[in-house]
């Protein structure tokens, strides 16, 4: 039974730390539109991401595995991005 206490616990730390995080980041984001509003340029497009810190070496097998996959994900229409920290 603790491992599901446990998990919940895990669970509902990182729902808060991620909140957290969205707050700042839309925050962020409005005083920067709000910025870029006053000297009168014209936003088109934006976008933010989470950039991995390292990139992650795998095996050939393992790389070959993976390539498939995203090879898989990048035909599925509903699927825009695709991002990845391994090292292939």
């Amino acid at each position: 039974m603790s491992g599901h206490s446990h998990f919940k616990t895990v669970a509902a730390t990182k729902n808060a730390n991620d909140a957290k995080k969205g707050k700042i980041f839309s925050k962020l984001g409005r005083v920067i539109t709000i910025a870029v509003k006053e000297k009168g340029l014209k936003i088109e497009n934006t976008s933010l991401g989470w950039v991995a810190k390292e990139e992650i070496a795998v095996s050939e097998k393992e790389k070959e595995r993976a390539q498939k996959l995203f090879e898989a994900l990048d035909e599925n229409d509903a699927i825009q991005d695709i991002y990845s920290n391994l090292k292939l």
